[in-house]
């Protein structure tokens, strides 16, 4: 048996595609290309993991009524908030109230008197009372005011009060209001800050002036002055007093400033707990410390280093991605060598881990996160077996960053694993929001467990199961908003595109029906063929029922020269052979163009390259042989051209849909297609494309073979069996085949 193998001709000094990317320098790029992916993923990974400094949403919070009594399962330690705010408090108190010696207002008193003094100079002495009224700033009694008036010396006076005066108000005067506070606080003492000179005095409470030990201090001043002159006592005594004004005025921002500072100095304050100690009992009201008590009986990053943590993330990352890539070039070495799928996974895990990040810093559930969108995807757009062990490991990351829940990491993939299965037949986009109602009915069986292990109450139970339902619903619409997405960036065909490929109604199906209808039925034919022998060996039903009905779409400008569109004359009779191979061979190169211009996904032109193979164009090859036996020609006529230019079937798709097509074709001819011809023909058809190698380069096996041949004969026997005769044409037979009776019978 002679193989013939159809390479794709070139022009002179082009290389072709296929040639470029077996390059070793091509490898090479597509290696560097994943490296890096593989690396930015890395470290955007470690980056989404590392610890960001708030505290994650309990299950408890403060205010609510604890469902159950809850000990400590460890010794541990714990920042105490009361006892750390107590300290913080106590060392507060020990800076004192700081209040401004303020020197303003005791200088507009002085000029008062100085005021006063000189407006009794320029008066006679005997002037009447009610000139001197006029110039009363003070409010004195006429006697005093009288006495000022006779004074022989005013300007000796009034010195010797000005200093009375500052002697008094330098020592500090309090309001009654800011007094009486002090004592309400039990304030021993204040700070004086002198703003004239910037300097600061303490002063215990018993030192401090107010309106009334001022009074009197004042008037032990005045004795001290004027010993012997009581009538001047008097009326200097009543002046002073009316002069004195609280000058010490409490200085509330420097305070609190210096209070801020030292409480920022304060070590936090620890608590130690026993193993076996109540935390909190059931029916308690929650309070923050209960919740802090919790918080570090349950989880340590509190009390992990960053160095540490960012150490331990950066190895676990690198255990997830080894194994994942290991898992990859095991049983996937065509992915694993594929950047496209690498960055896929890669952006996918990426969004899910930022989404994840971002529900555990809002103030909602953590049963929110959607972990079963990144499943979904992977398991739509790839495969099953590749998204659970990704799903495996991105749950992994997430129960880290929650600070190592392992009910949430059990939630996470119990809820992937169960929308990983559900999308197995996705065949419209509203059944990724059934998948997603699973899911969340998945994530509130799996709280619902841990709860019910944890003895929480009924209610917790519930409000927290809603939260799972909800993160499943929200996966399915992250999935039907990002898919389209996805598919388009990435050029990835699913299921959902290739149902949208079997509308009928598709633009080049319309236009095969209307300008080739035998191909157009031949096509349709052959989806039924291709899609059940699918279903028999495992292979893609859908994708084989898309392919099928775009495999011939390069019959569509040529259509007359196909056996299905013809229906008088033969165009083939007026060429040559090769002529003839040509233009059916070159329905391959056609309906590849084709499906380029209506922009179809390369696995349907996959299919349109392959669905010949590299197979002869045995009727037109025969006829060349007798033709040049018949003209005497010694020349030998070319196998090679008489072939399709190929590729072989890769596939187990596209080498079912070659076969369909031929075995569709061979049984239409035949003259009397009984169960036992339809079988023959089939079988012959399988066994020359298996001789002839065309299914060398896929996957499938003889078992595989034969199933498919018992699938065609099932189904064509049931499209081409013979029809019994009515009895109205068994009259019309023996009528014309009875020479004694030449009548025909009566129509009615």
């Amino acid at each position: 048996m002679i193989k013939n193998k159809s390479r794709k001709k070139t022009r002179p000094g082009e290389q072709s595609q296929e040639s470029i990317f077996s390059t070793p320098n091509f490898k090479i790029f597509l290696r560097t290309i994943s490296i890096l992916a593989l690396g930015v993923a890395a470290v955007l990974i470690i980056c989404i993991g590392q610890q960001t400094g708030f505290r994650f949403r309990p299950l408890l919070q403060e205010g609510d009524i604890a469902s159950r009594a809850i000990y400590a399962d460890r010794d541990f330690s714990y920042v105490s908030k009361e006892k750390t705010e107590a300290k913080k408090q106590e060392l507060s108190l020990t800076i004192k109230d700081i209040y401004d010696l303020d020197h303003k207002a005791v200088n507009d008193s002085l000029k008062k008197i100085n005021d006063f003094f000189s407006s009794l100079r320029q008066l006679p002495e005997d002037v009447d009372i009610l000139k001197l009224k006029t110039i009363d700033i003070f409010g004195l009694n006429e006697t005093n005011l009288k006495w000022f008036n006779e004074l022989g010396r005013p300007q000796e006076i009034s010195s010797e009060i000005i200093e009375i005066l500052k002697r008094v108000a330098d020592h500090g005067i309090l309001s009654l209001a800011d007094r009486q506070g002090l004592i309400r606080r039990n304030v021993t003492g204040i700070v004086v800050k002198d703003l004239s000179n910037n300097t600061e005095s303490h002063k215990d409470m018993l030192g401090l002036l107010t309106f009334d030990s001022a009074k009197s201090r004042v008037l032990s001043e005045v004795m001290s002055s004027f010993p012997e002159e009581r009538r001047l006592r008097l009326a200097v005594t009543e002046l002073l007093q009316a002069c004195l004004v609280a000058n010490l005025k409490y200085n509330v921002k420097e305070t609190e400033a210096r209070r801020a500072k030292i409480k920022e100095s304060v070590p936090l304050e620890y608590d130690n707990v026993k193993q076996g100690e109540l935390i909190i009992n059931r029916g308690q009201r929650v309070t923050y410390e209960h919740l802090d008590k919790l918080w570090q009986s349950g989880q340590e990053e509190h009390r992990v280093g960053k160095i540490p943590f960012f150490i331990g993330v950066v190895f676990l990352t690198a255990i997830c991605l080894g194994l994942a890539i290991f898992y990859l070039k095991m049983f996937y070495n065509q992915l694993y060598h594929s950047p496209k799928y690498l960055i896929l996974i890669g952006s996918l895990t990426i969004i899910i881990l930022l989404l994840s990040k971002a529900v555990l810093i809002l103030p909602v559930s953590i049963y929110l996160i959607p972990a079963g969108f990144m499943a979904m995807m992977i398991a739509i757009m790839i495969n099953s077996q590749i998204a659970l062990v990704v799903a495996a490991f991105v749950s992994i990351l997430i129960a880290v960053m929650a600070g190592g829940k392992l009910e949430l990491f059990s939630c996470c993939l119990i809820g992937s694993l169960t929308g990983i299965y559900m999308v197995q037949e996705v065949r419209r986009r509203f059944h990724l929001l059934r998948a997603g109602l699973f899911v969340g009915l998945a994530n509130f069986v799996s709280i619902m467990s841990f709860s019910l292990i944890n003895n929480l109450g009924y209610e917790l139970i519930l409000k927290e199961g809603m939260w799972g339902i909800a993160g499943g619903l929200m996966s399915a619409f992250l999935v039907m908003s990002l898919l389209p997405v996805f598919e388009h960036i990435f050029k990835i065909t699913t299921d959902i595109n290739l149902l949208e490929l079997c509308d009928l109604n598709h633009p080049v199906l319309k236009k095969l029906l209307l300008e080739a209808p035998g191909t157009y039925h031949h096509s349709l034919l052959v989806g039924n063929l291709s899609e059940s022998a699918a279903d028999a060996v495992g292979a893609k039903a859908l994708l084989v029922r898309a392919g099928s009905y775009y495999h011939d779409i390069g019959k569509i400008d040529k259509s007359e020269y196909f056996d299905e569109n013809q229906k008088n004359d033969n165009k083939h009779d007026k060429l040559s052979p090769s002529m003839s191979s040509l233009i059916i061979s070159n329905h391959v190169k056609d309906g590849v163009e084709t499906a380029r211009k209506f922009k179809l996904h390369k696995v349907i032109i996959d299919i349109i390259r392959q669905h010949h193979g590299t197979s002869l164009v045995q009727f037109f090859y025969q006829r060349a042989l007798e033709q040049n036996e018949r003209e005497g020609r010694p020349e030998q006529v070319s196998e090679e051209s008489f072939r399709y230019p190929g590729p072989r079937p890769q596939t187990k798709e596209a080498a079912i849909i070659l076969l369909s097509d031929s075995a569709e074709a061979a049984s239409r001819a035949l003259s009397d297609p009984t169960p036992a011809s339809i079988r023959g023909v089939v079988q012959k058809v399988i066994n020359n494309k298996f001789i002839d190698g065309q299914l060398d380069e896929c996957d499938l096996t003889l078992k595989d073979l034969h199933k498919i041949a018992d699938t065609f004969v099932y189904i064509l026997t049931g499209i081409y069996h013979s029809r019994a005769a009515y009895q109205e044409d068994n009259k019309r037979k023996t009528v014309k085949g009875n020479g004694k009776n030449k009548k025909s019978p009566k129509k009615n």
